[in-house]
């Protein structure tokens, strides 16, 4: 098979899955995953491979096949360790992190959260973890979940990702009223409003 062959056939076959995905047929979606990654695994494309393992893993969240995607989970960290590749590595902890958060395991998730976020320069991935930091302690009404949702407005603000910082701003109003705390909201609620009017964005 051709290298133009191989990356048409992956190419086609992440369509039909993101395709499966937007019909909510998630289980086809990750049935054309994993072909996908078979085809890399077999041709030692690593980041065709990890970036299929990142899919699999996200498909299998979604149809909340937890113990499925942790076990592919181990096989592509033990990959990505091997090869030092950290960006894969790091995403690869985060998602871990969120099913251990998803299925009671809070320790496992804040504790390794905590470690990617100090090593990651990735803004985008530094946003997903404050964000998720700042949800498993506003579930337990913890006044750290502050700390960390003012974290992810900034990354999202050094990514000019208006929709996010919306979202993150959206999200410390619940908690603020959660909290009885309605008094911080109008400072939120402004920027809220301020960023639609800017941006034409529709909420």
């Amino acid at each position: 098979m051709s290298s133009k062959l191989i990356a048409e056939t992956m190419k086609d076959l992440n369509k039909k899955a993101v395709l499966s995905i937007a019909n909510k047929n998630y289980e086809e979606a990750s049935n054309f995953f994993k072909q996908a990654y078979k085809i890399a695994n077999e041709l030692n494309l690593d980041r065709a491979k990890h970036e299929n393992i990142v899919n699999i893993v996200n498909t299998e969240i979604m149809r909340e096949h937890y113990d499925e995607a942790l076990e592919i989970l181990d096989i592509g960290m033990e990959d990505v360790h091997s090869k030092k590749n950290l960006e894969f590595y790091h995403r690869m902890l985060f998602l871990k992190s969120f099913i251990k958060a998803k299925t009671g395991d809070i320790d496992f998730a804040l504790t390794n959260l905590k470690k990617i976020l100090v090593k990651t320069k990735n803004e985008v991935l530094r946003g997903e973890i404050s964000l998720l930091i700042f949800q498993i302690y506003a579930d337990s009404n913890n006044r750290k979940a502050d700390e960390f949702i003012k974290k992810a407005i900034q990354s999202y603000e050094k990514l000019n990702d208006k929709t996010r910082v919306i979202d993150c701003l959206q999200r410390r109003i619940a908690y603020y009223h959660k909290i009885g705390k309605r008094n911080l909201v109008v400072y939120d609620e402004q920027k809220i409003k301020s960023l639609i009017e800017e941006s034409n964005i529709e909420i």
